[in-house]
């Protein structure tokens, strides 16, 4: 054999071996993208399985929900933010699935799911039966509502009849309790020993403690007040009280509990008069007259001041005097 043929054998030989070995290197890689392939199906369809049994668990729970809905708007409500929940860990599994291919945390989320759904129908469904129950209860109180209603109306009409009776009777007490107090009144009037003459003077003390009738509210130290009453044969002689009153220009009582004020009661309209001082005096049902003094304390302002005198809550008495 030729040089030339033994080297185109070993070429032709060479050639053989390369193209066997790229046909065994291509018959590989074919032989892994079908594994590839056959993997990748398997997990599809392990992916549409769970997402499958996902959507029909979330279907159902929605259906069980709503079969739940009733007239009740705090359980409807209820229902509504259930669903919404609902709907967000459904998005959640699916997220697991399809985007992160996590198929055992989908699958331990479903299971979640599964639970959660069945808690809410169960939250629900109490309570309804509750509800339920509540709404027996109305129902009862209404009837026994309507029961007491009859009564109350049956007793209104028993207390309207002895009202009006009442009222007559009323009536009449009160027209013999008029007529009971007039003669009353006249015979309290009767005993009230009324003061004919009020005379209030000012008096500056000198340093020999002399005192000197004045008539200027700055220079005055204390006031002497005098009064004079009439006589009156029905009272019966004894101890009477007068209680004499001080309104000053403003219109305030000049009054201080320290120095012998207080409260006297007006039997006229009920009211509580101040009084600035008062005098006890014997009485014999003759003209009586007596003086009281009184110290302000104070500068007094100057203007017109008013005197009132009360005997047994009635006035008896009233004058004025002036202050420049």
């Amino acid at each position: 054999m030729s040089k030339s043929n033994t080297s185109f054998i070993a070429i032709l030989s060479v050639l053989l071996l390369l193209l066997l070995g790229l046909v065994g290197y291509q018959y590989y890689q074919i032989t892994e993208l079908k594994d590839s392939l056959s993997i990748s199906k398997s997990k599809m369809i392990e992916n549409e399985k769970v997402q499958a049994e996902l959507n029909q668990d979330y279907q159902s729970a929605l259906d069980n929900l709503e079969e739940l809905r009733g007239t009740n708007a705090d359980l409807n409500a209820l229902i509504d933010n259930q669903k919404a929940e609902l709907t967000a860990q459904k998005k959640k599994v699916s997220g697991l699935i399809w985007t992160k291919g996590e198929l055992d945390k989908a699958r331990a989320e479903l299971e979640i799911f599964r639970t959660q759904a069945a808690g809410y129908a169960a939250q629900v469904r109490e309570l309804s039966a509750k509800n339920a129950d509540l709404t027996q209860v109305n129902t009862q109180l209404s009837v026994s509502k309507t029961q007491l209603e009859t009564a109350v109306a049956n007793q209104t009409e028993t207390i309207n009849s002895l009202n009006t009776e009442k009222k007559e009777l009323t009536e009449l007490k009160a027209s013999m309790e008029k007529k009971n107090s007039f003669l009353s009144d006249k015979v309290s009037v009767g005993q009230v020993v009324k003061v004919n003459d009020i005379n209030v003077k000012a008096y500056k003390l000198r340093n020999n403690r002399d005192a000197k009738e004045t008539t200027r509210a700055k220079n005055t130290d204390y006031l002497n007040a005098c009064i004079k009453t009439e006589s009156n044969l029905v009272v019966e002689p004894g101890d009477e009280t007068f209680y004499i009153r001080l309104i000053s220009p403003g219109g305030e009582t000049i009054s201080d509990s320290s120095k012998g004020a207080g409260v006297v009661t007006n039997v006229v309209d009920d009211s509580e008069v101040r009084y600035t001082m008062s005098t006890t005096n014997s009485y014999s049902n003759e003209v009586l007259e007596t003086c009281i003094d009184y110290d302000p304390g104070y500068v007094l302002p100057a203007g017109n001041y008013t005197v009132e005198a009360y005997n047994k809550g009635y006035l008896v008495g009233s004058s004025s005097f002036f202050l420049k």
